[in-house]
């Protein structure tokens, strides 16, 4: 098995760069991996102790093959600090795993994701391959360890350099996304937010950079393994400092228990009926509207 590279993005969040950290370093693969951090810039005034705490807290981190350091000179924002970092690992490597600094994942991260990314390197129709699940309960008759999705996910993720090259993250052809009621509709048909979240960033309202490959892999009809259960916690919703998560995880799901020396991952891409309602469900609409209630009146899971 091949050990990818793994980027950390961070920012001004200490606590949970901490216990990221802490979590990769439980993963036996982590002494023969190496990794790189991207620490983005002070987006303000208010923000710079913060990012200064983080910055004095990097150079203390052990427990991997090599250790690379990159520190913003000036403030790229969550989009373009992740974009411009993807762009970087795919000149440089041919294959990659990425976290941002509100994840913590199970010991068995890093194998599962390496164990896809050899798995699936000469698919052209696999984008990527993710340690986190959005469903969290699979038919037990269902006889692969993963499963396939028409959706790329942002948190503990993995690609190939020769097929993220290839993303127009500036989105050529917004224009015609946005005037289109058709594109739009089609595009929404693996989650009734993405329309929307894509729109809301061509227009300036929101700094999402996953949307944009989200809907690179939509053109182009390609998609995502997931594992049947999740080796990935989002702990980014109880935090103040997030960027785009706030209180209430409707994706929240049972970290998968233990460690595999095995797993059976389908080797044709087919979409599991069952499994893909489960997954379209948690972004249909009355999850959404569910999840705004909780926001309302400040409920955190």
């Amino acid at each position: 098995m091949n050990l990818a590279p793994i980027i950390l993005f961070t920012y001004k969040r200490l606590d949970t760069l901490q216990r990221c950290v802490a979590s990769l370093q439980k993963c036996p693969e982590s002494a023969e991996s190496d990794l790189i951090i991207v620490s983005d810039y002070a987006a303000k005034e208010e923000d710079l102790e913060k990012v200064k705490a983080v910055r004095q807290f990097l150079p203390t981190i052990k427990g991997f093959k090599t250790i690379e350091i990159i520190e913003r000179t000036q403030n790229l924002g969550v989009d373009y600090n992740i974009i411009e970092g993807i762009k970087l690992m795919s000149a440089r490597f041919s294959q990659f795993i990425v976290v941002e600094d509100d994840l913590v994942v199970q010991d068995g991260f890093l194998h599962f994701l390496n164990t896809s990314l050899d798995f699936y390197a000469n698919d052209p129709k696999v984008l990527s391959v993710t340690g986190f699940s959005f469903v969290d309960k699979i038919p037990t008759t269902y006889p692969y360890c993963g499963y396939f999705a028409k959706r790329t996910c942002p948190w503990g993720w993995g690609t190939w350099s020769h097929k993220i090259k290839e993303v127009d993250w500036e989105i050529a052809d917004k224009t015609e996304f946005l005037d289109s009621r058709k594109i739009q509709k089609d595009f929404n048909e693996w989650g009734s937010d993405r329309s929307s979240m894509l729109t809301n960033t061509l227009v300036g309202k929101v700094r999402a950079w996953d949307i944009r490959l989200d809907y690179h892999q939509f053109k182009e009809g390609s998609c995502t393994l997931y594992p049947i259960a999740t080796f990935v916690d989002n702990i980014g919703f109880n935090n103040d400092d997030a960027s785009n998560t706030f209180g209430y995880n409707r994706f929240k799901t049972k970290l998968k228990e233990g460690h595999a020396d095995h797993y059976r991952l389908p080797e044709a891409i087919f979409y599991d009926p069952t499994i893909s309602k489960k997954f379209i469900s948690k972004n249909s609409l009355k999850q959404r509207i569910f999840t705004r209630m909780m926001k309302f009146i400040n409920y955190k899971n």
